[in-house]
């Protein structure tokens, strides 16, 4: 007897059989819920590349292999007073203390950093010597990098504001951090607003709430599955953290 698959055929089958068809969706659910949070965040990137093998980047590969070594992932940190200049007592310990700090995260995630109180490199100040920056070399590559960015966003945080010194920090990986943030932003308000909108335009279509639950339901189904297969795929090839947007 040949297997009907028709969508006819599927649909009397999930109606002969409903608590069946229900349970293995739910543990379908559940699967790929656990697959969510146990693996995404090891299967997204924020690494842009190319899919090919152009010039360009043979080039990159060559330069890497035979002569520079891996390129360095730089980070800054921007040290600002609005009425102290780097000449004052005040704004020498904010700022070394801030050195001292980003430094103490260890080797594992700052490879190396200089700054105007440690070199008295001039061209580290503004011409106003009312700004400093602070560069810093983060440790391994850019996928590392960008693991450990957090670290340094925190410190820089936290001292932001303190004495009245603005400090603020950019770089690539840091960079990097701001897109990932905006786009898990932006999926946050498509959710609060897109949803709550999506069921008034279906109770006006189908009539009653139930109906209009009904797409819904099966949209999150299907985003939560499709999210956790690609957390599953992404053990064996990475994926760019706008998929979950793309979802």
């Amino acid at each position: 007897m040949a297997l009907n698959l028709s969508t006819e055929a599927l649909a009397r089958a999930s109606a002969r059989r409903p608590w069946l068809v229900v349970g293995a969706w739910a543990a379908v659910f559940v699967i790929s819920l656990a697959l969510m949070f146990g693996l995404l965040s090891d299967a997204l990137t924020n690494e842009i590349g190319f899919t090919n093998n152009p010039e360009s980047k043979r080039a990159d590969m060559l330069l890497e292999q035979r002569l520079r070594g891996p390129e360095k992932v730089n980070e800054i940190v921007i040290v600002r007073s609005a009425d102290r200049t780097v000449d004052d007592p005040a704004y020498k310990a904010f700022v070394e203390g801030l050195y001292a700090d980003v430094a103490a995260l260890g080797p594992d995630i700052i490879e190396q950093g200089a700054g105007y109180y440690q070199t008295g490199d001039e061209s580290l100040v503004s011409a106003d010597r009312r700004t400093t920056i602070l560069p810093f070399v983060m440790a391994s590559g850019e996928d590392e990098a960008d693991k450990n960015i957090d670290d340094v966003l925190t410190v820089v945080r936290e001292a932001d504001g303190v004495g009245g010194f603005k400090v603020l920090i950019t770089g690539g990986a840091s960079v990097d951090a701001d897109f990932q943030e905006v786009a898990e932003s932006d999926l946050q308000t498509a959710e609060a607003f897109g949803i709550p909108i999506a069921l008034v335009v279906l109770v006006i279509v189908f009539g009653t709430v139930t109906a209009a639950l009904v797409p819904l339901v099966l949209g999150v189904f299907s985003i939560v599955v499709a999210v956790g297969l690609t957390a599953l795929l992404g053990q064996w090839f990475e994926f760019s953290f706008f998929v979950t947007n793309v979802i």
